[in-house]
């Protein structure tokens, strides 16, 4: 496995850099000072975070795309690119590290940039059902969830895709 990936789980979302307009590239320079923290230390990962925020996308984007190049990972782009951002905000969820709905709201927004990407969909449905839940008292986008389920359902699904993704890597 490449270091940058085992000593960041947001290796994967500065992979995707290139395939979405706008990106934050605010990410690359914490990404950055991370790596350095973590004692993976080049030039170029220097450079990259000595960037200051907010980043110019125009500027930034050489230096990252120098890093990556360096430790031989590719930039995605497409579904490729969809899939990397995805895997970031569906391992937060299931690592527990960030609040679910604003993970859901992440998603649903990639879900639509990639015209309703079908691997993506069910977050988008169960996004979309936490406001039938607070609004009908019942969800009209994803079957049988609650409030009571609401975060186990949205494991499951997240589970589940994480699972899916492994095989494709």
């Amino acid at each position: 496995m490449n270091v940058l990936i085992e000593k960041s789980d947001v290796t994967w979302l500065v992979q995707s850099h290139k395939g979405f307009s706008p990106f934050n590239y605010d990410i690359c320079v914490d990404w950055a000072i991370d790596l350095l923290q973590k004692e993976v230390v080049t030039d170029n990962i220097q450079m990259l975070s000595a960037f200051s925020k907010p980043t110019d996308a125009w500027e930034i984007k050489p230096f990252v795309s120098k890093v990556l190049k360096e430790f031989n990972l590719e930039e995605f782009e497409g579904e490729k690119a969809v899939q990397s951002r995805s895997y970031y905000y569906i391992q937060k969820i299931v690592n527990g590290e960030n609040n679910v709905l604003s993970c859901l709201e992440k998603l649903t927004r990639i879900c639509v940039e990639s015209e309703y990407e079908k691997n993506v969909y069910p977050f988008y449905l169960l996004y979309y059902s936490w406001g039938d839940l607070e609004d009908f008292k019942m969800s009209f986008h994803y079957q049988n969830v609650t409030f009571s389920n609401f975060n186990e359902t949205v494991l499951k699904e997240a589970k589940i895709w994480i699972a899916n993704f492994e095989n494709l890597k």
